[in-house]
């Protein structure tokens, strides 16, 4: 029965959600000042084999692909997201420096979108397990525009779990 004619029905909306993490300092609890996520999304690679004259397909490896995250910039974000890099362990190079390295551990552990209905009840959620934030397009500037400034996440991640 679909979802119109059942008034104890009510689908998901793609405006009621919440982002939520567990790092450091500002990237810490409720995102308020998400914009827009997608959501995880996996690929199965395929074999084919060949046996007499017919093709069989089996399943192989499971790849979840990346996430993006669109979020205001509120006056903090840039220096929070820049921040977080040298928490990460990420240097940036000077003339005595020998590139970037890698040594700490300040990035984003579990990243966790939720959907929630028209009450705040949450009724869709992905934990999104060993998640790290891979690329931050920190926006752009128009003379011509009265838009807020929007930066743009891309967030890496081992496994999705949906709850």
């Amino acid at each position: 029965m679909a979802f119109w004619t059942d008034s104890k029905l009510s689908p998901t909306r793609q405006h009621r959600f919440l982002i939520q993490a567990d790092g450091p300092n500002k990237m810490k609890g409720n995102w308020w000042w998400a914009k827009e996520v997608s959501k995880p999304a996996y690929n199965i690679e395929s074999e084919e084999y060949i046996l007499g004259n017919n093709k069989f397909k089996y399943p192989g490896v499971l790849t979840w692909e990346d996430i993006e995250i669109s979020i205001v910039d509120t006056g903090q974000q840039t220096d929070s997201l820049y921040k977080n890099l040298n928490k990460m362990g990420y240097l940036t190079p000077d003339a005595s420096s020998k590139g970037i390295e890698k040594q700490g551990n300040g990035s984003v552990k579990t990243l966790s979108i939720l959907q929630v209905d028209e009450s705040g009840k949450t009724v869709e959620k992905w934990d999104l397990m060993n998640a790290f934030i891979s690329a931050v397009q920190f926006g752009s500037l128009n003379y011509t525009s009265d838009e807020l400034v929007e930066i743009r996440l891309t967030v890496k991640y081992d496994w999705a779990v949906l709850s």
